[in-house]
């Protein structure tokens, strides 16, 4: 089990290098890989916290690049006008 979590905290480190390669998805990847492994876990209190402070700083970095949010927020905007012409 201690392998897998330093696996989703190498995973969350590595998304703030993602991002300034241009490369979102693959931080969004790896954040989401990260999740997964800590919900998966039964981790001990203190490492629920410590997940907690690098998944929020991980969604912090996430949130505040801008080219995800414009991509996102075109996903966004297509898929609601896509289910508004759907009858």
């Amino acid at each position: 089990m201690s392998g897998e979590l330093t696996n989703a905290r190498k995973k969350l480190a590595t998304v703030p290098s993602l991002l300034k390669q241009q490369k979102a998805m693959p931080a969004v990847q790896a954040a989401y890989d990260a999740v997964l492994i800590m919900l998966k876990g039964g981790l001990m209190k203190a490492e629920r916290e410590e997940f907690q402070e690098l998944i929020d700083s991980t969604v912090h970095i996430l949130n505040s690049d801008k080219k995800l949010r414009k991509t996102h927020h075109a996903d966004h905007l297509l898929r609601s006008r896509s289910r508004k012409a759907t009858p």
